[in-house]
């Protein structure tokens, strides 16, 4: 039995993910532990926005790595696919930060994954969920146009 092409792009998105939310976790944790053992703040109250920062955090890890899939699934050669990433992202940060700047293109900028953090910051909760949301979905359609795109090739 063969695997799908495009479960393999789906199972590679999903695993990435995971891994970055357990390394994400495991650095919020040392923090968490400093900050409670130097009684800086009280383990409550540091595990109530800890987990909540936490949780923004994966949900912005996954609306990359579903675009750097997206990327990386147009190239067959490993070291391409990594370095076009780096090249698709820093160029998305540098035309985000230009529509950014005017006033009438600033609409744009919510084509980027960096524009939602602004919605996750906000101490309105339904806000921040709407961005966790949102950031999720992101993440998810790009994994999926990746995978549409990796089935549609290898016909």
């Amino acid at each position: 039995i063969r695997a799908r092409r495009s479960s393999l792009v789906a199972g590679k998105a999903l695993g990435v993910w995971a891994v970055i939310a357990v390394m994400v976790l495991v650095l919020h944790a040392t923090v968490w532990l400093i900050m409670i053992g130097r009684g800086t703040s009280g383990a409550g109250e540091t595990l109530g926005w800890g987990v909540k920062l936490w949780g923004m955090s994966v949900a912005s890890a996954g609306a990359y790595v579903g675009l750097v899939s997206l990327v990386s699934s147009s190239f067959r050669t490993p070291v391409v696919a990594l370095f076009s990433g780096f090249g698709v992202l820093f160029a998305m940060a540098v035309t985000n930060l230009i529509l950014g700047l005017i006033e009438k293109t600033r609409i744009l900028t919510w084509l980027f994954p960096s524009t939602y953090a602004s919605l996750l910051v906000s101490p309105d909760p339904l806000r921040a969920l709407g961005g966790i949301g949102a950031l999720i979905a992101y993440g998810v359609a790009m994994a999926c146009f990746a995978a549409w795109l990796v089935e549609r090739r290898d016909l």
